[in-house]
């Protein structure tokens, strides 16, 4: 699934929902703002289930 999602929302999305980490922790841990890490997270987050590679 995340490999077929732009790498960083990927890895923004990996390390919230995986992780656990707070969105804020995880911009800390990407060295980019908390905006940017949540604009990425939500971007992640719309791709279809499909286009992610999801079945079900």
């Amino acid at each position: 699934m995340l490999e077929r999602l732009l790498a960083g929302e990927g890895v923004v999305l990996e390390l919230v929902v995986v992780d656990e980490l707070m969105v804020g922790e995880a911009a800390t841990v990407l060295g980019i703002s908390r905006v940017g890490a949540r604009v990425r997270q939500r971007r992640a987050r719309k791709v279809p289930a499909g286009a992610a590679g999801i079945s079900g």
